[in-house]
């Protein structure tokens, strides 16, 4: 059924024409824009938690890379109170990685890292905070190198990292400085000759773990034994065939994780422990994870251990486990807290349990972004308080009754976990239910009938080991689909729907299902890999846009289909053979294909020259041979044009990072005329960072994704929808 006519639209179609001529000049006189008020996303990509301390009220600082923590904005370091909320007071801030922390019983907390400003106040990777998270201005001690291990005792300190002086003063990689002033102490001298990873403190004893070879002269490797004056213990030798990351001291032995083989000359893969007193490893306690360990803490009778693991002692354990300290070494069954991603920091919690720093977006089923606090059966607690940066939009697909699949780099979306993927439904909000996911940045979409094909730099879908292409089903939830499988050997940047059903995929990989494709391949219906389209590029391919019969690639190469083509050539579709005619060469990378109603070819990209004309980010190309329009041109300046899209009439859309248009400033998306080049100077809404593409918003509009934080004045991160058609009609002149 029609839309009924409103009841003024007749009359107005009768308005006179000299009233019509007068409004004509004001149809164009519109100001820039602003985006639908949905959707409206608050996509988050994991921080990355790399250091937790517990204080004495029972609250918890934690530090990393990360620039927002429950969508308040934390550089790098923050606090959650003892019920596990953001402590909204305590906010000083680094400008760098906070790699290591210790806290005392004031509550004061010792920060070390990569940073050079901590609470505005210059540090240089060392730094001590008060209580209320201040900078302690009498406490300045200057490291020349990240401080990557601190640990307390009583009025000492001891660092270790990758510094080579405190103060001036030499301190190869292992330090001790005064509580009080942060001066290095003097009687204290034990240099390394590797970076220090891991400390712990037992019996007197300091145990220091890294990737170094020798301490004080002593030949150590990964893991030394040293007394209160600096000398190495000469009699305990547990040399590590490999680095230590992780350190904790229980049950009589010094436990010892890391991405070594053995320790003492015992087999001892990647966890082991040795006697405190002899050094010697226990061989019977080998729980052999398969993966690196960097955190290790005692607590509830066991040890918890963290890494990149996906099994220990011969169980399914992914990335956190707690392993019994009995002989053999055993995987505790009361607690299971799977992670998909590692676990870089641990932290007990007295009467139970364990607070993980990570990479990870989801720990025991539920999505916990960067840090989760644990009970001892592994069941999360507390309030959801997601730590992470913000994520990215780089790919569209428009979805029938104007819905849309919007791919990228997040793992939750406004507040629902989503890994990388989500569906829009037409209003603009998200679906609660389509949640396929991969386990990381997804940087192609494309229509798989009945499906949705993503491509990216991938290696699982769900649970399923997926090589950066998978296709998921449009049924409720986006199953997998577990019989398409091409698997292509390298990350996959653009994706064209190729005729019968099948599929144009180009990137950076060298072979699709073991089969050499050198960034270029077709697969058919199922998935199957086309035996008879091979051209191969000698580089990578970023950009494919088919036209009939044809095929245009862009990317940065030199060589297309056995053919000499700088960054952009044109393939016949069936054979994959280079067309001879057309060779219009780009300087620079070519990002962004599009074409227009009379049959011209838009590229955008890094280049200055394209089509043999001198052309700034973008080119029009006409002819048989692809020459550069010479009465077309943007004037364009800035890093890169990186998306295209041209509109129902003459508009071509740029954008990406773009500076100024014809010497005006303007980091903004571009409206250009196709016959002139002109940009539209009343629609050029501004960004606040960089798009990578550009969609088919709902009825007739324009979608926008990347990585920016508002858009036309209006707060918007990563994806804005603007409406179509000319607004001046939106009310009804026509």
């Amino acid at each position: 059924m029609s839309k009924p006519e409103p009841p003024n639209r007749a009359c107005r179609r009768r308005m006179p024409a000299l009233l019509f001529a007068l409004l004509a000049p004001f149809a164009h006189a519109q100001p820039s824009p602003s985006p639908l008020p949905l959707p409206d996303l608050d996509l988050v990509i994991a921080g990355e938690v790399l250091a937790v301390a517990r204080q004495p009220d029972g609250g918890v600082v934690f530090g990393g890379n990360f620039s927002q923590v429950g969508g308040v904005a934390r550089a790098s370091i923050a606090r959650l109170r003892p019920d596990g909320s953001l402590d909204p007071d305590w906010d000083p801030g680094a400008n760098g990685p906070v790699q290591a922390l210790a806290a005392d019983a004031t509550g004061a907390v010792y920060a070390g890292g990569a940073f050079s400003v901590i609470g505005g106040a210059p540090r240089a990777r060392l730094a001590r905070l008060t209580g209320t998270g201040a900078v302690d201005a009498g406490w300045q001690p200057v490291a020349d190198g990240p401080v990557l291990a601190l640990r307390l005792d009583g009025p000492q300190l001891y660092l270790g990292g990758a510094f080579a002086s405190i103060d001036g003063q030499p301190r190869a990689r292992l330090a001790r400085v005064s509580v009080a002033d942060g001066q290095p102490d003097p009687g204290f001298v034990a240099d390394a000759d590797g970076p220090v990873h891991a400390l712990e403190l037992g019996g007197g004893w300091l145990y220091a773990g890294g990737s170094f070879q020798s301490i004080d002269g002593f030949a150590r490797a990964g893991l030394a034994r040293i007394d209160g004056s600096g000398q190495v213990d000469a009699g305990w030798q547990a040399d590590a065939d490999g680095t230590v990351n992780g350190l904790a001291l229980a049950a009589g032995w010094l436990h010892a994780g890391g991405s070594f083989a053995t320790l003492s000359g015992v087999a001892t893969v990647r966890l082991g422990r040795v006697d405190t007193a002899t050094g010697q490893a226990d061989g019977a306690w080998a729980p052999a994870p398969n993966g690196v360990v960097y955190a290790l803490v005692a607590n509830d009778g066991g040890l918890y251990v963290g890494g990149t693991f996906r099994s220990i002692a011969g169980a399914s354990r992914a990335m956190l486990a707690r392993v019994s300290l009995a002989t053999p070494a055993a995987v505790d069954p009361g607690f299971s807290a799977d992670g998909d991603a590692r676990v870089w920091a641990l932290a007990a919690v007295p009467g139970g349990g364990v607070v993980a720093g990570g990479l990870f977006a989801r720990i025991a089923a539920q999505p916990r972004l960067g840090l989760a606090r644990l009970d001892a059966a592994g069941t999360p607690q507390g309030p959801l308080v997601a730590v992470g940066s913000a994520g990215e939009v780089r790919a569209l697909l428009p979805r029938a009754g104007g819905a849309m699949v919007v791919g990228g780099r997040f793992d939750q979306a406004n507040g629902l976990a989503r890994g990388n993927l989500l569906r829009l439904l037409a209003d603009g909000s998200i679906d609660p239910d389509w949640a396929p996911e991969t386990n990381d940045v997804v940087l192609a979409l494309a229509d798989g009938g009945g499906a949705v094909i993503a491509g990216g730099a991938f290696n699982r879908a769900g649970d399923v080991v997926r090589l950066n292409l998978a296709r998921f089903l449009e049924d409720a939830n986006g199953s997998l689909d577990p019989a398409w499988n091409p698997a292509p050997f390298g990350a996959v940047h653009a994706l064209a729907p190729a005729p019968g059903g099948g599929l144009f995929v180009g990137g950076a990989f060298p072979a699709v299902g073991g089969v050499p494709r050198a960034g270029l391949a077709r697969l058919d219906a199922t998935g199957a890999l086309d035996p008879g389209f091979d051209p191969g590029t000698d580089g990578v391919v970023d950009a494919l846009l088919p036209d009939g019969g044809l095929l245009h690639v862009g990317g940065s190469f030199g060589v297309l289909a056995g053919q000499p083509r700088q960054n952009l050539g044109r393939l016949f579709a069936a054979s994959g053979q280079i067309d001879p005619a057309w060779n219009p060469g780009a300087d620079q990378r070519v990002l962004a294909l599009a074409r227009d109603g009379a049959g011209a070819l838009y590229a955008g990209g890094l280049f200055d020259q394209a089509g043999g004309l001198a052309r700034a980010r973008v080119v029009r190309l006409v002819g048989p041979a692809g020459a550069g329009d010479p009465a077309w041109d943007a004037v364009l300046a800035g890093a890169a044009v990186r998306a295209l899209r041209v509109d129902g009439g003459q508009a071509l859309y740029a954008a990406g990072e773009i500076d100024s248009v014809a010497a005006s400033p303007c980091a903004c998306v571009l409206r250009l005329d196709t016959v002139s080049g002109a940009a539209d100077p009343d629609w050029r809404p501004a960004v606040q960072g960089r798009v990578d593409v550009l969609g088919a918003g709902p009825l007739g509009g324009l979608a926008v994704g990347g990585a920016f934080t508002a858009i036309a004045g209006v707060p918007r991160r990563a994806l804005a929808v603007f409406e179509g058609g000319d607004r001046i009609f939106a009310d009804g002149f026509e």
